[in-house]
């Protein structure tokens, strides 16, 4: 379709040149007339390409959005992944430090969950940690940045919670893991252990408060 207006072009030009080959040289209507809806073609076969130019760069800006979600979410459980959880630990340190504000970790991490995977395979596995992404996701606060550190381990940022509030939220995990029915086994089959730190009082960088959690 794009290429119509050229032929058009072409056809009209030579039909104009035949009609008036021998002619003196004098712009007749019709002439004009024909002019101006070649010169019409010419200005639609612009706007499609146009329009064509902005499809094609709407298509490159959402693939380029989907690698931007892609390298920072964990494919598995939809959660952030670790480096996606380790820049928004730093602005979130970073901004605790600047206003004196408080920031806590929670590290997560599965009890025996190699124990699922050999009695009832890696399907079962994959299908635990998604269900247990969503059981610790409900516990949180929409500030909350809870992340997949890496196999059955999470790691969970509380901006504005002090270690009250990480001991409070660790304990709701905690409970709520125990008492979900995992649908693997169609009974509660899965308890977490949860480390806690929380900043400035246990540590003084990103580092320390991982390693200590």
């Amino acid at each position: 379709v794009s290429w119509l207006p050229f032929g058009a072009l072409l056809v009209g030009s030579a039909t104009l040149l035949s009609s008036q080959w021998g002619n003196r040289f004098v712009p007749e209507l019709s002439l004009v007339v024909v002019a101006i809806a070649l010169a019409a073609l010419i200005a639609v076969r612009q706007y499609l390409s146009q329009g064509e130019m902005i499809r094609l760069q709407g298509e490159l800006r959402e693939a380029h959005e989907e690698m931007a979600r892609l390298a920072s979410q964990d494919p598995l459980t939809g959660m952030a992944n670790r480096r996606s959880f380790d820049e928004s630990f730093g602005e979130e340190l970073a901004r605790a430090n600047r206003y004196g504000r408080e920031l806590s970790v929670l590290f997560i991490d599965v009890d025996h969950f190699k124990a699922v995977t050999d009695d009832y395979g890696h399907g079962a596995g994959d299908g635990a940690l998604k269900e247990l992404a969503s059981v610790i996701g409900e516990c949180l606060r929409p500030a909350d940045l809870p992340s997949r550190w890496g196999g059955e381990e999470f790691v969970v940022l509380l901006p504005e919670a002090g270690s009250v509030e990480a001991l409070r939220a660790a304990e709701r995990i905690r409970a709520s893991v125990e008492s979900h029915r995992f649908s693997f086994s169609g009974e509660a089959g899965l308890t977490c252990s949860i480390g806690t730190s929380s900043w400035p009082d246990d540590a003084g960088d990103a580092q320390g408060l991982l390693r200590l959690a």
